[in-house]
């Protein structure tokens, strides 16, 4: 049987498993130093997800996730390398709310420093970087209203 390689796939899954693991207790640590209206929930495992469906956004908060961008790098015998950008975003309803700003900046920090303080458990990912980016508002074709916040995280890898 071959040996597992370290791919995009298995990147994202490790990105995901780490947020699932550390994101309870990131949002009981803000909402503990923030201590404002603006408090945010945690978001239990049943709620992630790598498509936004219908039934998908009758649950908030939930979690998206997905590989946005894969680059082909060099080849060194078998293994390619390979710069995989992935998203992971916290999607809330955005209808009728105030201070929804403040939620998705402050899911944004939780998703940024689980990756910074615990990116030593990417072993076969090299040259990590993550960005987060501003909190946007979007709608379904249902009319429903979103909020989002999140990360991109890109990292090398050989695969």
């Amino acid at each position: 049987m071959p040996s597992k390689r370290y791919d995009a796939e298995t990147f994202l899954d490790d990105v995901i498993g780490l947020v699932r693991d550390n994101l309870s207790a990131k949002v009981v640590a803000i909402n503990a130093e923030k201590a404002d209206k603006f408090q945010i929930k945690d978001i239990p495992a049943k709620q992630y997800h790598p498509d936004i469906m219908d039934g998908v956004i009758n649950q908030f908060p939930f979690v998206y996730y997905g590989v946005i961008e894969i680059e082909v790098g060099e080849s060194v015998g078998s293994h390619t390398q390979l710069d995989v950008t992935v998203i992971v975003a916290v999607v809330f309803d955005n209808k009728g709310h105030k201070g929804n700003n403040n939620q998705a900046l402050r899911y944004t920090r939780i998703l940024r420093e689980i990756i910074q303080e615990d990116f030593l458990k990417f072993p076969s990912a090299g040259k990590m970087q993550v960005v987060e980016f501003a909190p946007a508002d979007f709608s379904s074709n249902q009319g429903a209203d979103f909020k989002i916040g999140g990360i991109h995280v890109k990292a090398s890898i050989a695969g």
